[in-house]
């Protein structure tokens, strides 16, 4: 090594840097030997105090996950015959609901799920909503915008996604199955799904050829009437007189007979949509997701329902075969469940399958309330019961105290007829009177035999 001239070249010792926590008492250590007089045990207790060494200031903290304040969503994983591609049967996870308000949200996911623009991976068993606005983000990132009707651009899409947890203020038009408007003051969320390539759709449209019916929707709002401008012309109608009161009474009919949100052009205009369409479907003040099946290739004389839609609620997230419901009529009464195969849920699919969406809720309804009678009918064994113990308890008693009398009383009865049969025995006018008569020897009569063998019987004249 070289060393440079008129100095000369030491080692230093390396300072280590003294660690954060406490520093420890430097000690000496015993000398074990023959020539130490110290006991055994007495080293030992020297050696535990010298040697302790206080816990380090800091712990590592365990590595608790944090809730989102925007919630959480159970996924169920489902096998989805993918119409893009032939049919082709890809195992993905969608997410369900358990509280009204994210439907928007679930149901645009949801519909990207299916289209294969997002995924989530087969092992996540629930999906935060910071992680679920992630890949939404992402895919809108990457996914070349077009020109949108409505001037959205995309940082402001962005900033609109959070409100989809709080859900979608919808004003539908009665005119097509895709007539929305934005209501005042909300966020135009149309936009996001528009920006997503997500079409939005409903059932609820008015029939054209009752010219009753649509003239007073015309009257009321124009030539693309709408919810709320309905609900104003019902309003203003009930308090005037002439043609404006009579089309409130008409308009009214016409909410009220379509409380289901349903009506049939509304059905056939959803069964026009292209074969293997999935949208996102508004009905019931619900925004779900709605998938037009193509026709089978192989069975013409297929005659299985063409409108489905996706079961979310999480109720159902452990039932393999409830995973689609029919869309057939517009009050629900024919609505049946199917398995991810498009076929009618079996009777090994769980507690739900092979039923239709009225009767579970009729089902649950009645499975409520005898959970509810049986809780009552339990409650009140147990009162019974307990006063049944109580009964049981004082007959016994009284019993016992009635046999105890009887007892005494039979045992006082014994006493008074000894006591008077010995008082009998003791008085001689008794004992004279209770005397036997002797009996006479045989052969000689008696003295008062004879004395009436000698009297003649009296004769009465």
């Amino acid at each position: 090594m070289y060393v440079p001239s008129g100095e000369a070249y030491t080692q230093r010792p390396v300072e280590r840097p003294r660690p954060v926590t406490e520093a420890i008492e430097e000690t000496t250590a015993p000398v074990l030997s023959y020539d130490n007089k110290q006991s055994t045990d007495q080293i030992t207790e020297d050696l535990d105090t010298k040697l302790t060494f206080s816990p380090p200031t800091t712990t590592a903290a365990q590595s608790v996950p944090d809730v989102d304040p925007m919630g959480e969503w159970h996924l169920k994983e489902i096998t989805w015959p993918d119409p893009r591609v032939g049919g082709f049967r890809r195992t993905v996870k969608v997410l369900t609901q358990n509280a009204n308000g994210p439907c928007s949200l679930l149901a645009l996911a949801n519909v990207l799920i299916l289209r294969g623009s997002i995924h989530i991976s087969s092992k996540t068993d629930k999906i935060s909503y910071s992680a679920l606005s992630t890949l939404i983000a992402d895919f809108l990132v990457t996914r070349p915008q077009l020109e949108n009707s409505r001037g959205l651009t995309l940082e402001a899409a962005l900033n609109i996604l959070p409100t989809t947890v709080q859900g979608l203020n919808v004003n539908i038009g009665f005119d097509a199955i895709n007539s929305f408007q934005s209501t005042e003051g909300s966020s135009d969320e149309f936009a996001l799904f528009e920006m997503a390539g997500v079409q939005l759709v409903h059932g609820w449209i008015a029939d054209t050829s009752s010219e009753e019916e649509w003239e007073a929707m015309k009257r009321a709002a124009g030539e693309k009437p709408t919810y709320d401008a309905v609900q104003e012309a019902i309003i203003k109608g009930m308090d005037g007189d002439g043609q404006a009161a009579k089309d409130a009474v008409v308009l009214q009919h016409f909410l009220q007979s379509t409380g289901t949100q349903l009506t049939f052009p509304g059905l056939f205009a959803l069964n026009a949509l292209d074969p293997g369409s999935v949208v996102a479907f508004f009905r019931n003040s619900h925004l779900s997701v709605l998938y037009r099946r193509p026709p089978s290739t192989t069975d013409d004389n297929d005659t299985s329902p063409t409108l489905y839609q996706l079961v979310t609620d999480q109720s159902f997230a452990l039932e393999p075969e409830i995973t689609w419901e029919s869309i057939v009529d517009i009050d629900g009464s024919g609505t049946s469940y199917f398995n991810s195969e498009f076929f009618p849920a079996s009777s090994a699919g769980g507690d739900y399958s092979g039923m239709s969406a009225g009767e579970v809720v009729r089902r649950d309804e009645r499975a409520r309330r005898d959970a509810e009678r049986k809780a009552r009918e339990e409650q009140g064994d147990e009162y019974r019961g307990s006063l049944d113990d109580q009964t049981d308890l004082q007959l016994a008693r009284a019993l016992q105290e009635e046999e105890d009398r009887l007892v005494a009383e039979s045992y006082r009865d014994q006493e008074h007829q000894r006591q008077r049969r010995e008082n009998v025995q003791l008085d001689p006018a008794v004992r004279a009177r209770a005397a036997p008569v002797p009996e006479e020897s045989e052969g000689r009569p008696s003295k008062g035999k004879k004395e009436r063998e000698g009297k003649k019987d009296c004769l009465v004249m």
